[in-house]
């Protein structure tokens, strides 16, 4: 198959944008040539340390990877946000649509299936739209969330009038896709009964970890660990690696350390490591501050992906938080590398979510209530006073992404599904 894959950001970026790039490697090695076209890389999502050139006088770029050449990078340069702030990814964002579609209008015609995704789906599957419109070329589009839905919900947009045209935009959408790809039956649920999308539309194929880059390692490697990041190989690490914005709801692992601290004769010997960037972190870190609890909630910067591993492998328990009113059963796609790390999981967040369901399915970890530091708290102390109930939960979660969230069966999922659109 010749396959357009169009996506706002892309690789070489941090964060959850990671899937696109997986599957667009994946689908290269099966023998299927891929472009990808997509815009330059921001600063504030690269590795630190990390250079890449934007070149001055070139208004885009080609770049191709290895697979045989197999999978390319076609590069339009557009409005880059310097911050990770709303009113810049916003006008990123409408900006990076229009340079998007300009020359998919071109390359559309020879390309066999159109691929779509990005941060905000709703905007990227109009570009979709247009071109199914003109070229009557298949369309697959990929939802990580729901949008406008999480946005209207969280309170992020507002007024009746950008929620009537949003929800116009999701419904005509919905008519001209062939296909959406969610992350969760839930949201195909959402999608079916709050949009009228039809249930043959939507297929459900739940995210992955590549369990060849991220696995266990053994007690020893993790002590060395330990010392290399902390200093203490004795310490008991609790982790979050990521994005740290609101809807993370990271005021929880704040005031579950201090409630720790207050209550716990043992608090010297826990590390909270909160690992990336994001526009709450100052926030955070202050707040922190204000707690008395900087002695034992320590910051870290964005990582480069193998400094993000060892981050996994070295962490007796690893956190995945959102807000108690992000109300989308969103599964955060670091709970399945955690899980292939073979890290205990802890779960701060609604009780609806699809993660949720996955941990407790698995048993590879704890659900503390959403927003509750107090909870936190105590499922934290239960996992450093029980090694026992660790080493389960890291065989459960290390047998449950080897079984049912690896790459190579997602691959195949995809693969099948585009086949399928393309016929």
């Amino acid at each position: 198959m010749r396959i357009l894959f169009i996506v706002n950001h892309f690789y070489p970026e941090l964060g959850a944008i990671r899937t696109e790039f997986e599957i667009a490697k994946e689908l290269a090695k099966r023998g299927n040539t891929v472009l990808v076209i997509t815009t330059f890389p921001r600063s504030y999502r690269l590795p630190r340390g990390y250079k890449y050139h934007i070149p001055r006088l070139k208004p885009a770029v080609l770049e191709q990877l290895e697979y045989d050449n197999k999978l390319r990078i076609l590069r339009i340069k557009s409005f880059r946000s310097r911050v990770d702030n709303m009113k810049q990814r916003v006008i990123e964002l409408v900006i990076s649509v229009i340079a998007l579609l300009l020359p998919s209008l071109f390359l559309a015609p020879f390309y066999d299936v159109l691929l779509i995704a990005g941060d905000i789906e709703l905007a990227m599957g109009q570009v979709g739209v247009l071109l199914k419109i003109l070229w009557r070329k298949p369309l697959l589009v990929i939802l990580h969330d729901i949008h406008p839905d999480v946005l209207i919900r969280s309170g992020v947009i507002k007024g009746g009038l950008v929620i009537r045209l949003a929800e116009l935009l999701i419904r005509l959408f919905s008519k001209w896709v062939d296909k959406v790809i969610v992350h969760s039956y839930t949201n195909a649920k959402i999608l079916s009964k709050r949009y009228s999308m039809p249930m043959k539309k939507i297929l459900v194929v739940e995210l992955w970890a590549n369990i060849n880059e991220i696995y266990p390692v053994p007690p020893s490697v993790r002590r060395e660990l330990k010392r290399k990041y902390v200093g203490d190989p004795n310490k008991f690490i609790v982790s979050f690696a990521g994005v740290m914005n609101p809807p993370q709801g990271l005021d929880v692992v704040i005031r579950a350390a201090k409630y720790i601290k207050e209550n716990y004769e043992k608090y010297d010997n826990i590390l909270f490591l909160l690992v990336g960037d994001g526009m709450d972190k100052p926030r955070l870190m202050s707040i922190a501050k204000k707690l008395g609890v900087d002695d034992i909630v320590k910051f870290l910067p964005l990582q480069p992906r193998d400094k993000y591993i060892e981050i996994l492998q070295l962490s007796d328990a690893c956190l995945v938080t959102l807000r108690p009113d992000y109300i989308q059963p969103v599964v955060p796609s670091k709970l399945l590398e955690i899980m292939a790390a073979g890290c205990p999981a802890v779960l701060s967040m609604p009780p609806h979510s699809d993660a949720v369901k996955i941990v407790l399915k698995s048993k590879c970890g704890i659900y503390a209530k959403g927003g509750d530091p107090k909870k936190l708290a105590q499922a934290i102390m239960l996992l450093l006073e029980k090694p026992e109930l660790r080493n389960r939960c890291s065989i459960n979660g290390r047998k449950a992404t080897e079984q049912f969230y690896n790459i190579d069966r997602v691959a195949r999922q995809y693969e099948e599904i585009l086949r399928e659109v393309q016929s």
